[in-house]
């Protein structure tokens, strides 16, 4: 009898297994993370932004919490995968670069703590590296585990992410740091002769990635347009060093996409859709994209995944002394969208095959403030533009806010998480988890998964997945985990819902050693 109800039990739970290792370095692939973040740190200023954003690693959804927000640095931590990301502000515009930059070069500060010579460097990258590097040096003392350190940047904030990746790679007496990495787009040259030869010496301890856009691929071109603010500390004869690497890479721009002039190679904007991965972007929940002073000569997109019903609003207020001319589409599909090529007579042209659908027109070239709300059904990925109209000049200043509701209710989180050893065999233990569900939407919901996060002190979490169907309506789960080596571990539940992932339990401590 005792038998055939744990088979039953078991049964109606349908419990499944996926031990997921989360803790993992961000490669090549998921640059457009460093490109979204170097992108948004230009927004500081604007008090619209939550204390986390949820971007995917790899397809699965990771809570950012956002830890710094000041007015040219943030810093993103993700606790349940072990990275931490540095983005410093940098400049939009050939102009802002020259008004704003002191190009005078002073003494390289690393040979003051690590003993070397490393030459000059430009002083105004230098000075806003040491602006914040009491800050920086606190969040990193603070970690309690080993991270994955990322400095990234866009144009001069790039520049800064070199520098302070090249101080953490020297420091010796911090601990928690799995390793550094930095990548830039757009940056300028830093430092002389000197500073390059300690550069170099230094970069097999960094993961070094430097973007540059083209208008066409060196690699088959012998002549092309690139972004020219790499190159603007040449008027003062800093260089970039000279290395045969990959940590260069060259981004053509995509079919209809390039800019009129080469100024326009520098855009951030223009990064970011280069290097675009949908399994590295904002999740499928609340997307959120807020300019407050766009300036942009064709057109600007933004993407959000997105499950069941959704709600897009948009807020578009033009500023500027001339009047803005703009247009909005709606794009519900890559294909669709693969076709779309942009059109100052036309909003939202596409060139597409007759089995298309054409985009929606939310916004038809008008010059004053509109507001809208659309309600969305079963689309996956959604595409939105905002065109530029002006015959003659960019958009000189433009307000506005796009927003992606999911109106699922907020999940609670599961509650009284315990845990507990219950056997030890071949210096492997059983453990048993378990928590409450109060919220009965839980319970009901065939969509619900209860995600468990466990890490041993020193090492990356470990997540196990178990789905409750919906006529099991138990407000009390418990779960054995097998195989799990003696150590201290912390444990922790979240509760999921079509993408939407609750906030965290409390903690469960085990230990055993």
């Amino acid at each position: 009898m005792y038998k055939l109800k744990y088979i039953i039990f078991f049964f109606i739970l349908e419990i499944s297994f996926l031990n997921l290792i989360l803790g993992s370095k961000i490669g090549k692939e998921g640059d457009y993370i460093f490109a979204y973040f170097s992108d948004i740190v230009y927004k500081t200023n604007n008090k619209e932004f939550s204390k986390s954003e949820f971007i995917k690693i790899n397809g699965e959804c990771v809570e950012w919490e956002i830890v710094v927000n000041e007015k040219k640095l943030m810093v993103f931590k993700s606790k349940y995968t072990n990275n931490l990301i540095f983005s410093f502000q940098g400049t939009h515009s050939f102009g802002d670069m020259a008004s704003a930059v002191d190009f005078e070069l002073f003494s390289c500060f690393f040979s003051q703590s690590s003993g070397k010579g490393c030459g000059n460097i430009h002083f105004g990258f230098q000075d806003q590296f040491n602006f914040y590097q009491n800050l920086m040096l606190s969040i990193i003392d603070y970690l309690d585990q080993p991270y994955d350190i990322y400095f990234t940047g866009h144009s001069a904030g790039g520049a800064v992410a070199l520098l302070a990746s090249l101080f953490y790679s020297n420091e010796k007496n911090l601990k928690n740091i799995e390793s550094i990495n930095c990548i830039t787009f757009g940056q300028p040259a830093i430092g002389d002769d000197e500073f390059n030869n300690f550069f170099l010496k230094s970069l097999k301890k960094i993961n070094y990635r430097r973007y540059i856009n083209v208008e066409n691929n060196p690699t088959f071109h012998k002549s092309y347009s690139q972004d020219p603010i790499i190159n603007i500390m040449s008027t003062v004869n800093v260089y970039h060093p000279k290395f045969s690497s990959d940590s260069t890479i060259f981004l053509k721009c995509k079919r209809h996409f390039c800019p009129k002039f080469s100024l326009g190679l520098h855009s951030s904007d223009l990064y970011l859709l280069n290097l675009y991965n949908h399994n590295y972007s904002q999740c499928n929940i609340n997307c959120r994209f807020v300019e407050q002073n766009a300036k942009f000569l064709k057109f600007r997109e933004y993407r959000c995944m997105v499950k069941n019903e959704s709600v897009l609003t948009g807020i578009f207020n033009p500023k500027g002394i001339l009047p803005d001319k703009y247009s909005v589409c709606l794009f519900t599909s890559k294909k669709q969208y693969k076709h779309y090529e942009f059109s100052l007579f036309k909003s939202c042209n596409v060139n597409y095959y007759k089995d298309y659908e054409d985009p929606e027109i939310l916004i038809d070239k008008v010059e004053h403030k509109k507001e809208f709300s659309k309600k969305l059904f079963n689309y996956k990925e959604l595409i939105v533009t905002v065109e530029n109209h002006n015959s003659i000049l960019g958009t000189s200043s433009f307000a506005y806010n796009l927003s992606f509701i999911n109106p699922l209710p907020t999940l609670k989180p599961p509650t009284n998480l315990s845990a507990s050893i219950i056997s030890v065999k071949n210096d492997l233990l059983y453990i048993q988890v378990n928590f409450n569900i109060e919220d009965e939407k839980n319970i009901n919901n065939n969509n619900t998964n209860y995600n468990i996060f466990i890490s041993n002190v020193g090492q990356n979490w470990i997540k196990y997945k178990q789905t409750i169907e919906p006529w099991d309506k138990k407000n009390y789960i418990s779960k054995i985990i097998n195989d799990i080596p003696k150590g201290m571990y912390s444990i922790v539940v979240f509760s999921e819902c079509n993408g939407i992932q609750s906030p965290p339990s409390n903690i469960a401590f085990l230990k055993y050693i």
